[in-house]
């Protein structure tokens, strides 16, 4: 079977928040043809048809969903079974395998008496059994590859060479909900200083504050410019219970280069490097 550009049998959600730009605001029927309705206030100086069109046909190629399902053995006789669900980016391929990055809380596997199986469902909705490679709690990030589909076109992420700066437009994809292959649109707020509240946090370092709208699944998910280049990874939303006040963060390019730059010999970091 010939590889395909097309994502076929895959929901492609359009969800795009309102954006606090100039510009004029927008509410339409999607004229795509792929499903869904645009609503925002975007700049005028965006083409967000073709961006999305884009976003649709080329980076939802490495946008992948992740289900680990646990067993845990509490005592003899008694087991108990549950199951988490994620989001992760392809981030590198090689002639065997495609490596994810994801969120080390969508892996789990902290508790030593605890099996975990690890899955990958790539955006035809086709499911790979998955071997988690390394994690890291400090920065919240972990690492899972599979063995693919050689039918099937998956590509890998570009990585930005700059961090994103405060009012830029950014992109979130991911699987919020149970959904597949979401995309909401936003912008970059600023970087939010987390401060900790118990002895368990583990996110010490400045993170993204953006307006893309996240949903349970979306931990995990990339966070693109509007270059499609990855600029960081969600992985959580501030606590506020209005819509109107509630952010979405994730973790800063920096700090994803890092992670990869220790945790996979054969990831190579951009030659230009990084503009902080």
């Amino acid at each position: 079977m010939p590889k395909t550009n097309k994502l076929v049998a895959a929901t492609l959600i359009l969800v795009f928040s309102v954006l606090a730009m100039s510009g004029c605001d927008i509410f339409k029927e999607d004229s795509s043809g792929l499903g869904g309705s645009f609503l925002g206030s975007f700049s005028e100086t965006v083409d967000y048809e073709a961006l999305i069109n884009e976003v649709s046909t080329e980076a939802m190629l490495f946008n992948v969903k992740i289900r680990a399902e646990h067993t845990e053995y509490q005592f003899p006789g008694y087991t108990n079974r549950y199951m988490s669900v994620g989001s992760g980016v392809i981030y590198r391929q090689d002639e065997e395998f495609s490596y994810v990055l994801t969120n080390d809380h969508v892996v789990d596997p902290e508790n030593n008496n605890r099996r975990s199986d690890y899955y990958v469902i790539d955006p035809y909705g086709n499911e790979y059994t998955a071997e988690l490679v390394t994690r890291d709690a400090s920065c919240d990030l972990a690492i899972l590859k599979f063995m693919d589909n050689d039918d099937f076109a998956l590509a890998s992420v570009a990585l930005a060479t700059s961090e994103i700066e405060e009012g830029e437009g950014v992109i979130s994809l991911g699987n919020p909900s149970g959904q597949m292959n979401s995309i909401t649109l936003g912008e970059v707020r600023g970087k939010l200083e987390v401060e900790p509240t118990t002895g368990e946090d583990k996110i010490l370092f400045p993170v993204i504050m953006h307006t893309c709208p996240l949903e349970s699944g979306s931990s995990g998910g990339v966070l693109l410019n509007y270059d499609l280049e990855l600029v960081g990874v969600n992985y959580a939303t501030t606590n506020s219970k209005s819509f109107e006040e509630q952010y979405g963060l994730a973790i800063p390019l920096f700090k994803v280069l890092e992670f990869l730059d220790k945790s996979d010999a054969d990831f190579e970091l951009p030659s230009e490097g990084i503009e902080q």
